[in-house]
């Protein structure tokens, strides 16, 4: 009797293994054909646009301390213009300050 109890034990403990294995081998297969997919690359690929998007914001907010004000232009490192960190358009002056009268 306990021989058989054994062999039973031995084929459903083989048995869960190779389903185990099977499933791996289904969800691998899913997600290869996925991420090998024309669609996914364009969407989260190297050359995707919400990736260049994201990277056009952070140079900017880490260039300018500041939001990109440009949503749909890319990053432009020209400097001719005034930097966002250091002036305020709004208030037309810098966010610096200094004494009113000189120091002697």
């Amino acid at each position: 009797m306990n021989l058989d109890k054994f062999l039973t034990s031995q084929r459903s403990a083989g048995q869960s293994l190779i389903e185990y294995i099977l499933l791996f081998g289904v969800i691998s297969v899913l997600a290869m054909t996925v991420f090998k997919s024309k669609a996914f690359r364009n969407y989260i690929g190297p050359d995707s646009n919400i990736l260049e998007t994201v990277r056009n914001d952070l140079e900017y907010n880490y260039t300018h301390g500041a939001k990109n004000p440009k949503k749909s232009g890319g990053f432009s490192s020209n400097y001719s213009g005034k930097h966002d960190l250091y002036y305020n358009n709004q208030k037309n002056e810098t966010h610096f300050f200094g004494p009113i009268e000189k120091y002697p």
